[in-house]
């Protein structure tokens, strides 16, 4: 072999070889999800869940955030890495079949009031983030120009705001755009009952229907729910299993830590409408799969 061949032969072979190589990779990481980025055994990788209720302009309370607290929450978490993800994305990353960007959050919205339609929603389009928004299907009216006020029926016909003290619920139309808008939707039970306080037949009734209703709505497969005022024990989360839930929420607690042994007794971080955002954002236990994987 001449010294041409010779030099020609290497550069040759690793022509073939190398994307040979980055094929199988690719190949490997497709066939298996949980292979990329997947925490080693010990590593501690926090998934913080935000629960939030209402988004009002001029008022701060437990419940209530600002919009101007809003932005800035999402323009805080954005700036400190956080990516947004949906339910489906969390749920195959905590069943070790999927995967994640780095710093995950997931923004979350109970009772289905008007003003996260109104208010938290262009918000959240502005910033072109996701949330998930969980619905008491009872409060939801089927008019696309009327709404549900808790306790009292349907109200008058173009309420386009609500105050702190009026709780008036979104209607059918206003979760299909949001539907439309790439959120999530869930359920929060039909009436926001105490379900730990139902017996089984009831229980049953508040899981099953909800969830049906949503579907049939909306036209989206429902399996996360939060459970009203975060009130569940055994009974209730293995109730939720059986209606065909797979994720379900407290309204408080902490990050969620890879991996939790029980996906519908998932904890959230409460985020309350006083705080300084930029300090609450900050400590949140956001962790980047990368760093996590190199501890």
């Amino acid at each position: 072999m001449n010294k041409t061949a010779r030099h020609i032969a290497p550069a040759f072979l690793l022509s073939i070889v190398l994307p040979v190589a980055i094929a199988l990779l690719v190949w490997s990481c497709r066939a298996d999800p949980s292979s990329w980025r997947t925490p080693k055994p010990g590593s501690s990788i926090h998934i913080p869940v935000l629960a939030m209720h209402r988004v009002i302009p001029g008022r701060k309370d437990s419940y209530i955030m600002t919009p101007e607290d809003f932005d800035l929450l999402l323009t805080e978490l954005a700036r400190q890495d956080f990516t947004p993800i949906s339910l489906a994305q969390l749920e195959k990353a905590l069943t070790r079949k999927g995967r994640l960007p780095p710093r995950p959050v997931v923004i979350t919205f109970d009772d289905g009031f008007l003003d996260g339609y109104v208010h938290a929603f262009p918000i959240l389009k502005r910033h072109n983030f996701k949330a998930a928004f969980f619905v008491p299907t009872g409060y939801i009216a089927d008019s696309p120009v009327e709404h549900i006020r808790w306790g009292e029926g349907i109200v008058p016909a173009g309420i386009t705001n609500a105050d702190p003290g009026d709780l008036v619920c979104m209607n059918w139309s206003d979760l299909a755009k949001l539907r439309d808008a790439g959120m999530d939707i869930g359920s929060h039970g039909i009436s926001h009952l105490n379900m730990m306080k139902l017996d089984d037949a009831a229980l049953k009734t508040e899981l099953t229907l909800s969830r049906k209703t949503l579907e049939d709505h909306l036209g989206i497969g429902v399996t996360s729910i939060t459970y009203p005022g975060g009130r569940r024990d055994d009974r209730v989360c293995q109730a939720a299993r059986d209606a065909g839930y797979t994720m379900g929420f407290r309204s408080h607690g902490s990050s969620i830590l890879l991996y939790p042994t029980n996906l519908v007794d998932l904890k959230r971080v409460a985020i309350p409408g006083y705080g300084n955002v930029t300090q609450i954002v900050a400590s949140l236990p956001g962790c980047d799969w990368k760093e996590a994987e190199t501890k």
